[in-house]
């Protein structure tokens, strides 16, 4: 149980930290072959394009997780807990309402 636990709350951040090294280095060895040795390889460029989405959209996750995503919150430090919850809650539904299937 507690292996869950320790997955539930750093995933996100250990999929952030490969998808990024993966990224890095990969952009790196391709600069080096283009620019040192005039070659560049087929899958180079694809790791780093899915890489990037990747990293976007587990990041997107974490900041749902985190409630980390950019907001205006002047309206939050004059409302109790109950209306702050409920405009949390709403929040969470209009982030998820482009990603609902039609």
């Amino acid at each position: 149980m507690n292996i869950l636990r320790r997955l539930d709350r750093d995933a996100e951040r250990w999929l952030l930290l490969v998808f990024y090294v993966m990224l890095v280095i990969t952009m790196a060895i391709e600069v080096l072959r283009r620019e040192v040795f005039a070659y560049s390889s087929i899958w180079g460029e694809e790791i780093v394009r899915y890489s990037f989405i990747y990293l976007a959209w587990v990041g997107a996750a974490a900041a749902v997780k985190e409630r980390a995503h950019i907001r205006i919150d002047v309206l939050m430090h004059y409302l109790g807990p109950r209306p702050k919850a409920a405009l949390y809650i709403l929040s969470l539904i209009h982030i998820s309402e482009p990603t609902r299937p039609y």
